[in-house]
């Protein structure tokens, strides 16, 4: 049982969506259960620190890397459990008490009896993300409405609870994107679990996208080719989402799945052969 967390938020000029963020918390845990809100953030230079002050949490600078941002987070905290919320992610109410229930069914039963991480799935609010999100998650977890990762799969960081412990020594500081695979691989060699669930929460893109554009997929692409190195995999993944695309295309009967499946391609190969700088960089 969880009686007691920690949250960890990194942040990186993250207004207004952080607070969003840290508006749905409260209605998210119960009252009581979280310790601290760790807010650790990349010297920004818009609200979100004033915001930070305003609810409260403690906070942090790093000016490293993503990766390095979490660590701090995470041997700044003082409890076993932690919930890492990434800054754009509104929780539903009652968040917390559907991940829980879920992970003390899990942990009863074999081979699950060992969960160390559980984390939900991101709906984002915008279109065409929205619906092939909803429909994806339909497909991956309708049959058996949970998926119990293996070793080289991948878990989130974006809505999660996990133990603290086993991801303390992760070597994740030289990361921008992808941290979370290396931190998934920490925790399944430390002998734990992790198990994904259909839990849902809103991931506020629009602000990201406003922001930054579809250079977040070239940032994504550049952090998995550091944290796995080059194969063939990584080589062909920006591919899976023209499939992804065509298919989205024929199930909703709207061409712009395809269109935005494109953009995603686009950026990718871009990243991994053109603007190299500025996605293995990550420069903003």
């Amino acid at each position: 049982m969880i009686t007691e967390l920690t949250i960890i938020i990194p942040t990186w000029n993250s207004m207004p969506e952080f607070e969003r963020c840290l508006n749905s918390i409260p209605k998210a845990f119960p009252e009581g259960i979280v310790k601290e809100i760790i807010v650790v953030d990349k010297h920004s230079t818009d609200s979100t620190i004033e915001c930070a002050k305003k609810h409260g949490c403690t906070i942090l600078y790093d000016d490293v890397s993503l990766g390095s941002a979490r660590l701090k987070g995470l041997q700044h905290a003082k409890t076993e459990w932690i919930a890492f919320i990434d800054s754009d992610i509104e929780l539903p109410e009652g968040w917390f008490e559907n991940m829980h229930l879920l992970y003390l069914f899990h942990n009863s039963l074999p081979p699950s009896n060992k969960i160390g991480w559980i984390y939900g799935r991101t709906i984002d609010d915008r279109e065409p993300i929205k619906s092939e999100k909803l429909w994806k998650m339909q497909r991956e977890l309708g049959a058996n409405g949970y998926h119990l990762l293996k070793e080289g799969d991948r878990a989130y960081t974006n809505n999660t609870l996990c133990l603290r412990e086993p991801l303390l020594n992760s070597k994740i500081e030289h990361l921008n994107a992808w941290e979370d695979y290396v931190l998934t691989q920490d925790m399944l060699k430390a002998g734990y679990n992790i198990v994904e669930v259909p839990v849902t929460c809103t991931h506020l893109r629009s602000h990201t996208y406003n922001k930054f554009g579809i250079m977040t997929e070239a940032w994504g692409i550049a952090g998995e080719i550091k944290a796995k190195g080059w194969n063939i995999r990584t080589l062909l993944r920006p591919f899976w989402f023209l499939y992804w695309g065509t298919r989205c295309t024929f199930h909703f009967k709207e061409l712009i799945h395809f269109k935005f499946n494109l953009q995603i391609f686009l950026s990718m190969i871009k990243a991994m052969f053109i603007n190299r700088k500025e996605a293995f960089e990550w420069k903003r």
